[in-house]
């Protein structure tokens, strides 16, 4: 009977020992920043500081970074840019063009 006692010992010891791990881990890797998404949105934001055009493409920021265009997407949302209101594929920082949304049908987006 006291080897039972044992056994059912041993398997909450690794249960919890189990549980704990995962949730350390889920931690330490919410709290962890992505090294190269960190370098990416540096990139795309003195891209979009930097140049006389507000506006560029994503086609165009995404090959700069080297990721996918949603990724890309993402990113700019993080660091403060906004897509434009035609639906043209142009981003720019909010902090150059606003939020306010332009009734136009003009739009030129940097290609360079």
């Amino acid at each position: 009977m006291a080897e039972g006692g044992w056994v059912v010992l041993g398997a909450a010891i690794g249960t919890i020992g189990s549980v704990a791990t995962t949730l350390l881990n889920a931690w330490l890797t919410k709290n962890k920043p992505d090294y190269f998404d960190q370098r990416a949105m540096s990139v795309l934001k003195a891209i979009l500081t930097d140049s006389k055009d507000p506006w560029h493409s994503i086609q165009r920021l995404s090959r700069v970074v080297g990721l996918k265009d949603e990724h890309t997407r993402q990113l700019l949302l993080l660091i403060g840019a906004r897509g434009h209101e035609s639906g043209s594929g142009g981003w720019a920082l909010i902090s150059r063009v606003g939020t306010k949304i332009e009734q136009t049908d003009n739009v030129q987006v940097s290609e360079g």
